[in-house]
């Protein structure tokens, strides 16, 4: 995993910060994420490794791409058994 340092943006007539998060998944795909605001906070410190969980993110498509983003009122699980119990759903 890594994550970059928060930038500033305008969006909408609104300025927020946005760090850009790259993840890999167990079958060795990326997944990038935009972290916005104060959700930079819950994943900044994450080990290298370490599984998360993201509960609450939002996803847009734009053409053939899928893109996720982690605003500051979703739940990030850290490994453990929280965040597998949640990975094992039927």
């Amino acid at each position: 995993m890594s994550i970059t340092a928060p930038k500033s943006v305008d969006k909408g007539g609104k300025r927020y910060t946005v760090s850009e998060m790259e993840l890999v998944d167990t079958t060795g795909g990326q997944i990038k994420v935009s972290v916005w605001d104060k959700a930079y906070g819950l994943v900044s410190h994450i080990p290298d490794r370490e599984g998360i969980t993201c509960v609450g993110c939002t996803a847009t498509r734009e053409g053939s791409e899928v893109k996720l983003n982690l605003w500051p009122d979703a739940h990030v699980l850290r490994g453990g058994n929280r965040a597998q119990s949640l990975t094992s759903l039927d």
